[in-house]
Order: C-alpha cells, then sequence, then structure tokens
C-alpha cells in the first residue's frame, strides 16, 4: 500500500475524498490528513509519504506551495493539485514543481480511480527500477571486490608483468597505488 495524505482547507472536501473513494482498492492508505499545506510542511520533515492530493489554494501554504517545496527539496513525492480554477498561470507552475495530476472540480469518483490507479502503475514502475538498480549495484560491489582479489593474486603470482596492464587493472580498481615510486617484493 502507497502512503497518501489529503490537504483541503474545506472540510466537507477533505471529508468527502477520504470516506467516498475506495482508497485500499486503488493500493494507497491514508495515513494523515490536513486542512494547510503549512501543517503538511512540518509533517514531510518526519515521515515519507508517496502521493500528496491537495486543494490549489489554501489560506496559508498553497498546494502550490506544497508542490514546489517536493521538487526543490527532490523528494520522490507526486503532487496531484485539486483546483476551481482553470487558470493557465495555475496549470503552468504546476508543470514547472513535476505536479503528476491536475483534477478540475468537480470531481468524479471515476477521475479519481483513473488517476490514481495511473499514479499506482508508474509508481510500481519506479520502485521496480530502483529495485533493480540496487540490484546490478549489489552484484557490481561484489564483482570489484572478487577483480580486487583476482589483481593481487594475479600479481603474487607473477601473472602480472606488463606495467601497462597492471596501471589498467589499478585505475579499473581504483586502487590507489603508486607501482612506480612505490616498487614492492615478496
Amino acid at each position: 500500500m502507497y502512503r497518501i495524505i489529503i490537504v483541503d482547507d474545506e472540510e466537507i472536501m477533505r471529508d468527502g475524498l477520504i470516506n467516498l473513494v475506495n482508497w485500499t482498492s486503488l493500493g494507497f492508505q491514508i495515513v494523515a490528513d490536513f486542512q494547510d499545506g503549512q501543517e503538511v510542511l512540518e509533517y514531510l520533515k518526519d515521515n515519507e509519504v508517496d502521493v500528496i492530493l491537495t486543494d490549489i489554494k489554501m489560506t496559508f501554504v498553497s498546494g502550490l506551495d506544497l508542490a514546489r517545496y517536493v521538487n526543490e527539496q527532490k523528494l520522490s513525492t507526486k503532487v496531484v493539485l485539486i483546483s476551481g480554477y482553470k487558470d493557465f498561470e495555475y496549470a503552468r507552475q504546476a508543470v514547472n514543481y513535476n505536479v503528476v495530476q491536475y483534477l478540475l472540480k468537480p470531481i468524479s469518483l471515476k477521475d479519481i480511480n483513473r488517476v490514481f490507479t495511473e499514479i499506482r502503475k508508474e509508481i510500481d514502475r519506479e520502485r521496480e527500477l530502483q529495485k533493480r538498480q540496487e540490484d546490478h549495484q549489489k552484484k557490481f560491489n561484489e564483482l570489484i571486490s572478487f577483480m580486487r582479489d583476482q589483481f593481487f593474486t594475479d600479481l603474487v603470482l607473477g601473472a602480472l608483468k606488463n606495467r601497462h596492464e597492471m596501471n589498467t587493472r589499478l585505475n579499473m580498481l581504483d586502487l590507489d597505488l603508486d607501482i612506480e615510486n612505490n616498487p614492492c617484493c615478496l
């Protein structure tokens, strides 16, 4: 389940989003809800969330301010803005802050289901890619360790006699050894 927070200064709208949408079936769990973006900024300091569903206009910190914060902090959190405004400037700013969706009021359950199904699939793809990258990095680190051991084994057994080959392997393995000025013998 992905973590979502809902932010809207209108209690009726916030309660509707919380209670009328079957978030579990969409793969999301509401971990918190807030009346203003200021509370969200404090929450994000200590908590990770996958998605913020927020109204664009609020009293102190707007949804655009939240999107800007998420973008500037380079958080992986996705932001979905809800707006009653068809103002191009809001949409342009939303694009600049990497907002993933911009929903216009009134919002239908069909729109919510469509948007959050897409977002879940996108997060699934991102997590799978991240897992593959971590697996590749782990294998790479194991391979480098093996290659370092092999380098010293080859050196000790006399298999490495060519200085160019030694320097190439030293550079490739990122070993800070100067074979010209630090001769060794066994």
